[in-house]
């Protein structure tokens, strides 16, 4: 199993909040709009970053979210913080969509339920299932 510090594995991605050290790592010419988090103007508020998508979940399948992705809305909601991200994307259960929504103005809705579908292929795969995830399915 595979357990991460401080971060969401949620929705086929993970997320976590962004650090100098995922710069050096997502800065090797697949993410240039990141460049701009190195300098120290740009440090100060908290961002969420994704880090990785999970091949063959619903985020992959949107085609528009990746690695790099500066996450700054879920709903109508805006996050910067996990605590936040996992708030939000809980107040949406209601409506079983989740929409999230980047710094670069892209916008993706996602089924609750298609989610939890490929959660179970994902947890598979060595991702144990979340507690967001596990409080999403209980209904």
């Amino acid at each position: 199993m595979v357990t991460l510090p401080d971060s969401g594995i949620e929705k086929g991605m993970v997320v976590m909040g962004l650090t100098h050290n995922h710069l050096d790592f997502l800065l090797d010419g697949s993410c240039p709009w990141l460049e701009k988090y190195q300098e120290a103007e740009n440090c100060g508020e908290p961002k969420l970053v994704i880090t990785y998508i999970v091949g063959g979940s619903c985020a992959e399948r949107t085609y528009q979210l990746q690695p790099g992705c500066i996450i700054t809305k879920v709903g109508d909601y805006d996050v910067s913080t996990l605590e936040e991200f996992r708030s939000a994307i809980f107040k949406s259960k209601e409506s079983g969509f989740i929409k999230i929504e980047t710094e670069d103005g892209s916008r993706v809705i996602l089924s609750i339920d298609d989610i939890l579908a490929g959660e179970d292929d994902i947890n598979e795969c060595a991702y144990p299932p979340s507690p967001l995830v596990q409080q999403l399915k209980s209904k």
